[in-house]
């Protein structure tokens, strides 16, 4: 009867090992996918990085040229208001009437450029904005994988440890 006892148990065991090897197997397939993903989510982090990057750097630019048309605007402003003719060819009020017409295209074209790149910069703030929040988003993800990844790292050693005590009790 021990030695009937002694094969059940035997027998148990052995079943106790495959289960166990082949849930350490499981668990290191979905390690190997979570670190992949970890990879993957790494790789998007740092091209999100990169298009946040970009996206400040044409932000700057566009600010820059907003902030230069704003200057000849004033520019202009000021020579309209003096009324600068420059070099009269015909009469005086003739070219005032010119130059006055002229300065007021130029600052109706540099106020167009000025609100096109206002807009442009309204636009570049809003994409880095959306930028940002994917990154952290990611960033969080990121995190919680590498947790995931750590937990199954640690339940694959416990496995592992409990098939070498299998082993060597069955060995």
């Amino acid at each position: 009867q021990s030695i009937l006892q002694y094969t059940l148990e035997l027998q148990q065991k052995r079943q106790e090992n495959f289960d166990a090897e082949a849930s350490a197997e499981t668990v290191q397939q979905q390690l190997g996918a979570l670190q992949a993903s970890l990879i993957d989510m790494t790789n998007q982090l740092e091209e999100a990085d990169e298009e946040a990057d970009q996206a400040r750097g044409e932000a700057e630019e566009a600010e820059e040229e907003v902030e230069l048309l704003r200057n000849e605007i004033a520019v202009l402003r000021v020579r309209q208001n003096n009324g600068n003719p420059g070099q009269a060819s015909g009469s005086p009020q003739e070219e005032v009437r010119k130059t006055a017409a002229a300065l007021s295209e130029e600052l109706r074209s540099i106020m167009i450029k000025a609100k096109a790149s206002e807009e442009q910069l309204r636009g570049l703030r809003g994409e880095l904005a959306t930028l940002e929040d994917e990154l952290e988003a990611q960033e969080r993800q990121r995190g919680v994988l590498e947790v995931e990844v750590q937990e199954e790292q640690l339940r694959t050693q416990q496995l592992q440890a409990c098939l070498s005590d299998h082993q060597v009790v069955m060995g």
